[in-house]
């Protein structure tokens, strides 16, 4: 089986594919917010809340000690931002948001992950082995889509689809590396089975 075949099966059988396809008005809902979330978010960075944050943790010293030290004048700065946003935007990348919590909202299918939590293992094997491989393409295609995300503002299923569809592609690199035939094989049952299942509970659960 190719990668791009077992992919689209897995895609197929993912609760959220279902989800996002039973709901689109909710897609298109959130995605025509993108202009003055883009707004909010350039606003946010810039705020002078988080600006007179970072003053308050800059100048914390002269109240005990009546100076500041350089380090204090190096670290606390409006430079600061820069690490701080950087943080924001690896949250975007972690995999718990896609193996298994979800957004939270109703762009999730609820009480299920996403896709496969059993994906995970397979998910990091398909990471090592094209890194090893120096295949970065995907990788570049999920740093775009996750950073176009992180700009909007918008943590949620609609804006980071191309991310889930990044990492399950990059579980079926992680499948076909068993080379065990037989054990293939049920793996990939496993999975469409509990896939399903999931799918058939979420859909339960908001009947």
């Amino acid at each position: 089986m190719r990668t791009r075949t077992l992919f689209f099966l897995l895609l197929l059988v993912s609760p959220v594919f279902w989800w996002i396809i039973l709901q689109p008005s909710k897609i298109f809902s959130d995605v025509v917010k993108t202009p003055s979330n883009i707004s909010n978010k350039v606003a946010n960075v810039a705020s002078e809340e988080k600006v007179l944050g970072i003053q308050d943790m800059r100048w914390a010293q002269v109240d005990t000690e009546g100076t500041t030290s350089i380090v204090s004048k190096i670290f606390y700065n409006k430079f600061l931002t820069i690490p701080d946003e950087a943080i924001d935007y690896l949250t975007f990348l972690l995999p718990k948001f896609y193996f298994q919590a979800g957004d939270g909202s109703q762009l999730s299918p609820p009480g299920v992950e996403p896709i496969a939590a059993i994906l995970f293992p397979f998910f990091i094997i398909g990471t090592v082995g094209l890194i090893k491989e120096k295949k970065l393409k995907v990788f570049f295609v999920i740093l775009a889509s996750s950073f176009v995300a992180y700009v909007s503002g918008r943590k949620t299923i609609s804006f980071l689809f191309p991310v889930l569809l990044g990492y399950l592609y990059l579980a079926s690199v992680g499948i076909l590396r068993i080379r065990n035939t037989k054990l293939k094989k049920v793996v990939i049952i496993f999975v469409v089975i509990y896939s399903l299942y999931m799918l058939a509970r979420a859909l339960w659960i908001n009947s």
